[in-house]
């Protein structure tokens, strides 16, 4: 296949399922050993996130303009406050996880065994969550720990 079209096709697979609940990253990498076709590698797969994560980003202006006041001390809202602090709790696993074990991200975990066993591992894993879940939650009812259990949880994606 065409390096273009391998581009332009992976870029839609990763769009399509950066907001599925388990890891786009792990799609790509299915997607490619599937169609026979080499692993785009690490280096595609963060390239193609910048394009998610710009999208976010537009979608998201008004709250990441809050995060912005707060983080450079421009808000005085309660609320902004709480959020800015619940999105870096939630942080600080994915930071130390990525620091702790960037060696193992950086040569095996792109392992395909490894990819499809805790894509379906950890779908399975959502599926249960899912259908034993009692009650909906907003940003407003996460609690400390809550912020610091998703950041684990991410962390784990």
């Amino acid at each position: 296949m065409d390096l273009w079209l391998q581009a332009i096709f992976f870029g839609v697979i990763q769009g399509l399922t950066e907001y599925l609940p388990i890891s786009s990253t792990g799609h790509i990498r299915v997607t490619a050993a599937f169609l026979g076709v080499p692993d785009p590698g690490a280096a595609f797969s963060a390239v193609t996130q910048v394009g998610t994560a710009l999208a976010v980003a537009i979608y998201f202006r008004t709250e990441l303009a809050s995060i912005f006041r707060v983080a450079t001390g421009k808000s005085i809202d309660l609320q902004e406050r709480l959020l800015f602090k619940q999105m870096f709790l939630a942080t600080v696993p994915i930071v130390l996880v990525g620091v702790l074990f960037a060696d193992f991200f950086r040569n095996g975990a792109r392992d395909l065994r490894i990819v499809a066993t805790t894509l379906i591992f950890f779908g399975l894993i959502l599926f249960l969550v899912d259908a034993k879940a009692k009650s909906s939650r907003t940003h407003h009812d996460i609690k400390t720990k809550d912020a610091l259990l998703i950041g684990i949880a991410q962390s784990f994606a």
